[in-house]
């Protein structure tokens, strides 16, 4: 737990300064509103944590 909100606004600028944004273009195009599971995983690189949904509904 973060003590003061100095401490807090620390954390919060290495976090959001150490991450990225993927884009996503599903192989299945179908239109038909079913959950799709996707993987997200970093290879190669040491000590890094990866936070991703476990995947999402296409659209209808």
């Amino acid at each position: 737990m973060v003590g003061n909100k100095t401490s807090f606004k620390r954390v919060v600028i290495m976090v959001v300064g150490t991450q990225y944004s993927l884009g996503y273009y599903p192989s299945i195009k179908t239109r038909d509103g079913r959950f799709r599971q996707i993987k997200v995983e970093m290879r190669g690189v040491k000590d890094a944590s990866v936070r991703a949904r476990e995947g999402y509904f296409a659209p209808k």
